[in-house]
């Protein structure tokens, strides 16, 4: 018997055990069978030893961040000298989705792993996708006044990603732009 070109003797005719931890490769078995009359046959079989799981990456939404339309996620696969990859499975806020595109509002925990032919399981990854496709809303207070100044003040309120920053407009020409909620003007006319 040959293994990988290498002779070994088999303690029995029946199987063999590799005495050695088997790596990750392609291994060849050559069987040379010969009877009492002299007659042999050779046989080989050659099959793939993959222990290391495949690498899943995924993409599409930008992860850092809030994004402000729907999202689709893509997944990529690499098997590096392994069986190859087989299927990506992932579930969407633990839920398994029609597909991988993201509608609603909120921030979306997608996990997610893929099988390789071999019949191994990559370990379970997770990435976040927050989307806020809903305008904030603003209250303004009533103005007061004192004088010739104005005071301009409001409230506004986002459950998604919140508010950054509010912009004033007075008669169509903006004239604040800041996280405060409040404005006094003072160049009435």
């Amino acid at each position: 018997i040959k293994i990988d070109g290498n002779n070994v003797t088999p303690a029995s005719h029946i199987f063999y055990v590799l005495p050695y931890e088997v790596q990750d490769k392609n291994i060849v078995v050559d069987i040379n069978a010969l009877d009492n009359a002299g007659n042999n046959l050779l046989a080989s079989i050659g099959f793939l030893v993959d222990t290391n799981a495949p690498t899943t990456t995924a993409s599409g939404c930008n992860s850092n961040g809030w994004n402000a339309a729907d999202q689709t996620i893509s997944f990529s696969c690499l098997d590096t000298n392994g069986s190859g990859c087989n299927t990506t499975l992932y579930r969407i806020d633990g839920a398994t989705p029609s597909g991988p595109i993201i509608s609603s509002d909120g921030n979306h925990q997608i996990d997610y792993y893929n099988t390789y032919i071999a019949g191994n399981t990559e370990t379970t990854k997770t990435m976040h996708c927050a989307i806020d496709k809903t305008a904030p809303s603003v209250t303004i207070n009533s103005p007061t006044t004192s004088g010739r100044n104005i005071t301009v003040s409001w409230s506004a309120t986002d459950n998604g990603s919140g508010v950054q920053l509010y912009y004033l407009y007075k008669s169509g020409s903006q004239i604040y732009s800041g996280t405060a909620a409040s404005y006094l003007d003072t160049a009435l006319p």
